[in-house]
């Protein structure tokens, strides 16, 4: 009987232990996985936040540069007329969203699209436009019809003069719909507010608001002043957080973050019964199980194991992936880069590609259109690359692709695949464009594993394919591509200190008459004078026509010019015509032709006296604005030469358009001709044209006398090449000038 009981004692222990261990197990894991799921639930509400944050920024982004391209298509006529406006923004106004569309005068008038007039001269969001600042409006009540409204606004202006504002009024209840994103079984809502707690949108919220201030509502439903005051805080502070507070006896939830427009925040809430929800559902199924036998535990963390797996790769979607294509986007591209590098390998490559022009594919099909093809590119990189690469989107029509090959031969004809197969597709879809890329490529050799140093080598690879002429631009990176950003940055640092302090200074070279022997006329050349040397133009000139700087180069030089001419005239000296060149951005930018006749006007003298050369390639860009450019720069007197004719492949082409007074040849024929016949026929027979068409002819770059017979023979008569001088100084140029 003792040994009975000592028996039953014996297993009745053994049974409380085995007890106590399995219900600590329970206990432990019970919270343990209360606490995991609360945390991924918090992490969830905080990606919706940011994520309504996302969408809200990028449809005011949109809804702005929507506005702002209207405004640069109606400052683009001059003078302003306000009928022309007004028939503007009415097309637009039946494109578009918007519930109206106005001009707003200098004085707060609106002449709207619906024909309503109204004065908004209070409104901060005109008084943005003023200052010269588009902007998106708060919450407001329409003055026409008491609607909720938000208003975009942007200035007009033209000729740097401030004419107005272009306003367009949106809906209110846009930027609820975006934020009407189910979350949570539907219990999830949101709000946009500002730093003050006024109420921009909201969406899925039941129960109605009794204050228009999110903060004041919060107090009103019971929540604590300590819990509202945090909050404010943190949003002055320009923080993002995540809180839980109580209201009519229910606690929530809620994560807030910034939008990155005005100071308007997200706010992103849900009864935290719904979020425990799951969390008690997953913890009863698991005590349950336990209860009955622990062998079922280690299925159930089995069970718990793949749902935060599965809540993972969501996370991981949100954060890892491009929300367009779906591909990788850069930080995760560059962990698994970084990954792969690590095994020193000497067959891998990184490109970085992009579509020339893209930007016109958005502005002349459309946004949709443009994603459409950034969608197919992806998929197409997919489709050609092996298993083994990788490769992320990296912002707007940019690629990045980490690529595992043999030879430099064979990503050449990855390439050639890609280009070959989009072609097809286009041609397929019967799409009215065409599309060219420009790639840079960098073999990384197998020591290399700093990732961005790797992807930099690849950009300035593609950087210096951007500058090279042909469709099919692409280019391996090479040392002396960092040295040249590095000279290229250096020169952008002192440019402007180059140019005010009298480091640039204008050569002239001499065209000639062969038949007489006397100049008649000379090209300005700039050259640089940087510590004492004189810089090669190819250092420098590229540098600027990729900056812009040109623009104020070429000024320079027209006012040289101008100056020198001015004072031959003064000194009796009779003048030649002196060519100088234009750039594109010159040519292409604001109030050309007025800063042309300014600077002329400034010396008077007379406009025959100055020849504009502007080259073939720059012409073909637009040759019908260019046309009018060319018509009234003729009308003042200024004379107009087509430089490096025939470089391009429609030159004929081109003078039945373009009406000029100079033909340059370009060097390249008259090398040709010595010793192809049938480019001295092609150059003899643009001689005869020019003739024709009763336009001069000059024949750049001779430098041999066999080049000189030759230009005789065929009875070209005014050359310029370095067999009769080189680019000099202004006073040795004056010397010729009064011998001539």
């Amino acid at each position: 009987m003792r040994k009975r009981s000592s028996s039953f004692l014996k297993w009745g222990l053994i049974l409380f232990i085995i007890l106590v261990l399995i219900t600590s197990i329970t206990v432990f894991f019970i919270e343990g996985t209360r606490a995991d799921i609360n945390k991924q639930n918090q992490q969830y509400l905080e990606e919706i936040a940011v994520q309504c944050a996302s969408t809200i920024k990028n449809t005011v982004d949109l809804e702005i540069d929507k506005v702002e391209a209207i405004a640069s298509i109606i400052s683009a006529r001059e003078p302003f007329d306000l009928d022309y406006t007004m028939d503007i923004l009415k097309v637009e106004d039946k494109r578009s969203n918007f519930k109206r569309l106005g001009f707003v005068k200098l004085d707060g008038e609106v002449v709207a699209t619906d024909d309503t007039n109204f004065n908004i001269s209070d409104r901060s969001y005109f008084l943005d436009a003023v200052s010269g600042k588009s902007t998106v409006s708060g919450r407001m009540i329409d003055k026409v019809n008491g609607e909720f409204i938000n208003v975009y606004s942007t200035p007009i202006y033209q000729s740097e003069e401030l004419l107005g504002v272009i306003i367009a009024t949106s809906d209110a209840e846009n930027f609820s719909e975006l934020l009407s994103v189910s979350t949570f079984y539907g219990e999830g809502y949101s709000y946009v507010i500002d730093k003050k707690g006024e109420l921009i949108a909201y969406a899925n919220r039941e129960i109605p608001l009794l204050t228009e201030n999110l903060f004041d509502e919060l107090l009103i439903e019971g929540a604590a002043e300590k819990e509202v005051d945090y909050l404010i805080q943190s949003i002055q502070n320009n923080e993002s957080d995540f809180i839980e507070y109580v209201v009519n006896g229910e606690r929530h939830v809620a994560a807030f973050t910034a939008v990155g427009v005005n100071d308007w925040y997200v706010f992103t809430v849900v009864p935290k019964s719904v979020i425990s929800q799951n969390a008690d559902s997953i913890i009863l199924r698991n005590f349950t199980i336990v209860a009955l036998a622990i062998i079922i535990i280690g299925g159930l963390a089995i069970f718990v194991v793949v749902q935060n797996y599965k809540n993972n790769l969501k996370l991981k979607k949100v954060a890892f992936y491009d929300p367009l294509t779906g591909c990788y986007n850069l930080a995760y591209f560059k962990q698994l880069a970084s990954e792969v590098l690590k095994k020193n390998r000497s067959d891998l490559y990184m490109v970085r590609i992009d579509i020339d022009n893209f930007k016109m594919i958005n502005e002349m099909y459309g946004f949709e259109e443009g994603d459409f093809i950034l969608k197919k590119m992806e998929r197409l990189i997919t489709e050609i690359l092996s298993g083994d690469d990788l490769h992320c989107r990296l912002g707007g029509d940019d690629f990045l692709a980490l690529l595992k090959y043999s030879s430099d031969a064979d990503v050449i004809e990855k390439g050639t695949i890609f280009r070959k197969e989009f072609s097809q597709f286009l041609e397929v879809n019967e799409k009215r464009y065409t599309l060219n890329f420009t790639t840079g490529i960098y073999h990384i050799p197998a020591n290399e594993s700093d990732i961005d140093k790797i992807v930099d080598r690849a950009t300035m690879a593609h950087n210096y394919s951007k500058q090279l002429p042909n469709e099919r631009k692409f280019s391996f990176y090479r040392e002396d591509m960092r040295e040249k950003a590095i000279r290229d940055k250096d020169i952008e640092d002192v440019m402007g200190a180059a140019l005010k302090n009298g480091e640039f200074r204008v050569f002239l070279q001499p065209k000639y008459n062969i038949d007489s022997g006397k100049m008649e006329g000379a090209e300005a050349l700039v050259r640089w004078f940087k510590n004492g040397k004189m810089m090669l133009p190819s250092e420098f000139i590229p540098v600027f026509e990729k900056n812009g700087f040109i623009v104020n180069v070429d000024l320079f030089v027209l006012d040289e010019v101008c100056q020198l001419q001015r004072r031959w005239l003064d000194e009796g000296i009779n003048p030649l015509p002196i060519s100088v060149n234009q750039s594109k951005p010159l040519i292409y930018g604001n109030d050309y032709v007025k800063k042309l006749k300014s600077t002329v006007e400034k010396y008077n003298i007379p406009p025959r006296l100055i020849e504009l050369e502007l080259l073939e390639t720059i012409i073909h860009d637009d040759i019908v604005r260019l046309t009018d450019t060319i018509r009234q720069l003729r009308d003042y007197g200024f004379l107009i030469c087509i430089d490096d004719f025939g470089n391009g492949y429609s030159s004929l082409n081109l003078l039945k358009d373009i009406y000029a007074d100079v033909l340059k040849v370009d060097r390249g024929f008259l090398s040709d001709a010595e010793t192809n016949i049938r480019a001295g026929q092609v150059l003899k027979s643009i001689i005869l044209l020019s003739k024709d068409l009763n336009m001069s002819l000059v024949v750049e770059g001779v430098e041999t006398d066999k080049q000189l017979d030759l230009l005789k023979l065929l009875e070209c008569h005014v050359v310029q090449g370095f067999l009769f001088d080189r680019p000099m100084e202004v006073s040795m140029y004056e010397k010729k000038l009064k011998a001539n």
